[in-house]
C-alpha cells in the first residue's frame, strides 16, 4: 500500500511511542520480538523495523542502487496503522513485501533471540538494478533517536485531507510527552515510548465537543532525520483509517548526498 501526504516538501510530524511488549492475547506471555529493530544492509547501509504485537509494522532501509542508467541511494519505506493487519511473523521468520513507484521490495528474515538476519531483495525501475542483499540486526535496549521538539507538517486520514499540524514533544530516556494541535482546530495531548529509531504513540483528542484517542507507530527516516507515522483511531467524525504523516523539525535540505562525500543522491522513495 502507498500512502504518502500530498506535499512531501511539508508533511507532518505528529507522534511517536513504542509499544515495547503487547499481545493480542493478553493473558498470554509478552512477545518477545516486539520493539525496534536497529542494523545493516550491504555497503553499510542502515536498516530499521518495528515489532509491534508479534507482527512487523514499519520498515525502512536505504538501498545501494547501482544500475546501468543511475546510482543512488533509495530510502525505501512501508507501514501499517493499527487498524491493518501486520506482516506476520510466523515460526521466527517473515516475509515484508511492498511496492513503490520506482519497483518491488522485500525483506526476509529470521530472529535469533536479540539479533536477526535474512535477505533484502529489490527491483529498482528507475535505474534497472536488481539486487538481493543479505542483513543483520539487533533488538534496540532504548532510544537511538531523541525526539524532543517541535516537528510541523501536515498529517492526513481518511476522515480528513491533508491538514497543517504541529506537535511538541519532550523526551526523558525513552518515553514521551507533549502537546498536539492542527490548523483546522484539533488539539490535544500525546504520550508514547521511543525504542530504536522508531515508536508506538497514543494521541488524545481534548477538542471540546469532538474528543478523541488514536494510536499509530512512527519512525525517524535515516539521512533524511524526519519523521513518518502511520495512525488510526476514532473521535467525533468517525473511525480514521489510513493515517499517515511526514514531519519536519527542519526543511529538507536539497541535493543532499550519501555519507563520505560520495555523489551518490539520496532519495526518500515511500
Amino acid at each position: 500500500m502507498d500512502r504518502r501526504p500530498t506535499n512531501r516538501a511539508a508533511a507532518a510530524a505528529l507522534a511517536i511511542v513504542l509499544c515495547g511488549a503487547c499481545s493480542k492475547d493478553s493473558s498470554g506471555p509478552a512477545h518477545p520480538h516486539d520493539g525496534g529493530w536497529t542494523g545493516l544492509i550491504a555497503q553499510n547501509q542502515p536498516l530499521s523495523f518495528l515489532v509491534a504485537e508479534d507482527g512487523i509494522v514499519i520498515v525502512t532501509a536505504a538501498l545501494p542502487v547501482s544500475g546501468v542508467s543511475c546510482a543512488d541511494t533509495i530510502v525505501s519505506l512501508v507501514g501499517r496503522d493499527p487498524s491493518e493487519a501486520a506482516f506476520a511473523i510466523t515460526g521466527g521468520g517473515f516475509t515484508v513485501s511492498w511496492t513503490t513507484s520506482r519497483g518491488t521490495r522485500s525483506l526476509t528474515g529470521t530472529f535469533d533471540g536479540s539479533s536477526a538476519s535474512g535477505t533484502l531483495s529489490f527491483v529498482d525501475n528507475v535505474c534497472n538494478d536488481t539486487q538481493s542483499l543479505s542483513w543483520t540486526a539487533t533488538k534496540a535496549a532504548g532510544a537511538d533517536v531523541n525526539l524532543a521538539g517541535t516537528w510541523t507538517g501536515e498529517f492526513s486520514s481518511s476522515q480528513f485531507s491533508p491538514t497543517p499540524g504541529e506537535m511538541t514533544l519532550s523526551q526523558s530516556g525513552a518515553a514521551l510527552t507533549g502537546s498536539w494541535s492542527a490548523q483546522s482546530g484539533g488539539f490535544g495531548t500525546v504520550s508514547g515510548t521511543v525504542t530504536g529509531r522508531a515508536a508506538t504513540f497514543q494521541l488524545q483528542q481534548t477538542t471540546p465537543g469532538c474528543s478523541g484517542s488514536f494510536d499509530g507507530y512512527a519512525v525517524v527516516v535515516p539521512y533524511f532525520g524526519d519523521l513518518v507515522f502511520f495512525y488510526s483511531g476514532e473521535d467525533c467524525l468517525g473511525p480514521h483509517v489510513n493515517g499517515s504523516g511526514f514531519g519536519q523539525r527542519a526543511p529538507l535540505s536539497a541535493g543532499m548526498r550519501a555519507p563520505g562525500g560520495s555523489e551518490r543522491s539520496i532519495t526518500l522513495d515511500w
